[in-house]
């Protein structure tokens, strides 16, 4: 098995800040932006066709849950939330926070990207 969601999900490789039986939140390792999270399913999916509804009702109420997290904690001027499974064909969410002054348009996915060291104040934050 080759998707790295799968290998992270497994060795719990990065750092989780929720996991029930179904899904896992984690913090992006690599941040768009201060407090960049994940939300997925613990079972692969390549395509949200694949998924059924229950699974997938489960993980819109996490998107839920961590945006009003997020925007409660970090106080972004907004959150974008996107649907990714291009580069690791494992359905994801990123809940991505945008702070007033970041680069705007879809450059910032590109801009400024960092690697977390240590993600325990973005954790602690949102547990």
């Amino acid at each position: 098995m080759g998707c790295i969601f799968c290998k992270i999900i497994d060795s719990r490789s990065e750092d989780f800040i929720y996991e029930d039986e179904k899904a896992v939140v984690l913090v992006s390792k690599l941040q768009t932006s201060h407090g960049h999270i994940i939300v997925t399913l613990k079972k692969h999916y390549e395509n949200i066709n694949d998924i059924s509804e229950e699974d997938y009702l489960h993980l819109q109420k996490l998107v839920k849950k961590y945006y009003e997290k997020l925007h409660k904690n970090f106080e972004p001027e907004k959150i974008y939330i996107l649907l990714l499974a291009e580069e690791i064909a494992h359905i994801h969410f990123h809940l991505i926070p945008r702070y007033r002054g970041d680069a705007t348009g879809p450059k910032f996915l590109m801009d400024d990207i960092k690697e977390v060291k240590n993600s325990n104040k973005i954790i602690e934050k949102l547990i």
